[in-house]
């Protein structure tokens, strides 16, 4: 019972945050990455897991993103262009996988979101929009195609250009209903041959909308006529953007920063009125590729940050790279075989009568202290 309490509380959240109009001027937040604190400074000590059934129809490659409700789990394999669909207990729902040209078919998938009870997919050039059973509701065709979208609800949403379309606007504001563009935001002058590979949109506990691109320490707060700075992230890595990065085609900075110490992006972000959290990868000579994450108290300014992986937290056995910060909790994938090796160097049995090392990965929730 209470793996299910735990998990509804992170739906539905109790924390919120002020409006963009409240932010007054833009503030900085800079993080020690040489700081080291244990997670269990971070982390209240109970944690929850969820075991996702595995047979051949719910069979994951590769956990793009997740999409939570307060009764199901939505997961987008990208690689094998499907969407997985659990209850909260992991029980297997359904797969949509509809490769084709025709009605309700996509050739591929870069997005989703969830609406009552509606699964909406971007599909570069188009949404389409099913329901929960896989039935194919309704295809919308877009003028060009976008790389990510986020849904409002389910008669409005933001598409992302990623600098990469002729729209020459970075951020439209799209009518669902009318299948018409309201507004078009953040112009562009040229056409960038990167193309992103990360979602920018990230929501707060409030709905507040943050913008937090590549190659780009500027958090922004996106409204329906504009995108306004109101962060901006500074970290003591070794190798820094240059001075001109927003001026700089991004493809030129992913050569020029490739294997360097320097973040190029932001992995998770949440944010209430009194708390942010967000990781980020980074390059480490000795260590190849970390992930790190950093949590601020915005009433104090104090910043607790650790590089993941460095050791095992005992308190933490499982504790992975997280794939969500959602309300205060962190939502990590652990890979089923992974999830057993780490049991062997423990000592501990825990998961060994309940999976094998082909099913599909558990995934794990923590919240985080205070928030």
């Amino acid at each position: 019972m209470k793996k299910f309490i735990v998990f509804i509380l992170l739906i539905v959240g109790i924390t919120s945050c002020h409006s963009p109009n409240a932010h007054t001027e833009k503030s900085i937040l800079s993080i020690d990455i040489n700081q080291q604190d244990e997670l269990s400074s971070m982390l209240d000590s109970h944690y929850t897991y969820t075991i996702l059934e595995t047979c051949d129809e719910s069979l994951i490659n590769e956990i793009t993103k997740i999409e939570l409700t307060k009764d199901r789990i939505y997961i987008l394999d990208a690689r094998s262009r499907a969407i997985v669909i659990f209850d909260k207990n992991g029980k297997f729902i359904n797969r949509i996988h509809k490769i084709g040209q025709g009605p309700g078919e996509y050739a591929s998938l870069t997005d989703i979101a969830i609406a009552n009870s509606h699964i909406y997919i971007l599909a570069r050039d188009r949404i389409i929009v099913y329901s929960e059973d896989g039935k194919w509701i309704k295809t919308t065709p877009l003028d060009t195609y976008y790389n990510y979208f986020h849904l409002i609800n389910d008669k409005l949403a933001y598409l992302y250009s990623g600098k990469s379309n002729p729209s020459m606007y970075d951020f439209a504001l799209f009518d669902l209903t009318s299948n018409s563009f309201i507004n078009r935001i953040s112009p562009y002058d040229k056409i960038d041959s990167y193309l992103p590979h990360h979602s920018p949109f990230y929501e707060t506990d409030s709905k507040e909308l943050m913008i937090i691109n590549e190659y780009d320490y500027n958090i922004y707060a996106l409204t329906d006529n504009d995108l306004t700075a109101v962060y901006t992230l500074d970290f003591n890595t070794k190798n820094k953007l240059p001075e001109d990065y927003e001026k700089t085609e991004r493809m030129e900075l992913h050569s020029q920063l490739s294997f360097s110490s320097v973040v190029t992006r932001v992995g998770c972000f949440n944010k209430s009125d009194d708390f942010i959290a967000l990781t980020f990868p980074l390059f480490h000579q000795e260590y190849a590729i970390r992930n790190h994450l950093a949590v601020i108290n915005c009433k104090n300014g104090e910043i607790k940050h650790i590089r993941l992986g460095d050791k095992r937290d005992p308190e933490f056995p499982y504790f992975s790279n997280p794939k969500l910060i959602q309300n205060g909790y962190i939502t990590s994938a652990v890979n089923a075989n992974s999830l057993l090796h780490i049991e062997e160097i423990i000592s501990q049995s825990h998961f060994k009568e309940k999976i094998s090392e082909e099913d599909n990965p558990v995934l794990f929730f923590y919240r985080l202290k205070d928030w």
